[in-house]
């Protein structure tokens, strides 16, 4: 799945390389998701932050990505995956339950 994931990001970034730069600011929500830019940033710090939970590692906040250039967001993408390949690499067991308060302050 995460060598799946990682060809997608790829792929992606390739497509994004050969548009307008515009094609960030498409609007796809409101409030905090308005852009294609935001919904790409957005799933690829919920990666990150998924791979620094199951390492025990501070995870980042909302803030630490906000006006991330279009180029950072598959940078973002790759650590979080990286993340995520060395967990399971070192065993992590998949069965464990992590729980933690979302950033928009929901319980999971």
């Amino acid at each position: 799945m995460l060598s799946w994931i990682g060809g997608e990001t790829d792929r992606y970034e390739r497509w994004f390389a050969g548009r307008p730069a515009e094609v960030w600011t498409i609007p796809v929500g409101s409030v905090r998701i308005k852009t294609i830019s935001d919904l790409l940033t957005h799933t690829f710090a919920v990666d990150l932050r998924m791979g620094q939970r199951v390492h025990g590692q501070t995870v980042s906040s909302e803030a630490a990505f906000a006006g991330s250039a279009p180029g950072e967001t598959f940078a973002l993408a790759r650590r979080g995956q990286a993340l995520l390949r060395a967990a399971l690499a070192e065993g992590f067991d998949l069965e464990q339950i992590i729980s933690w308060q979302s950033q928009a302050g929901g319980g999971t």
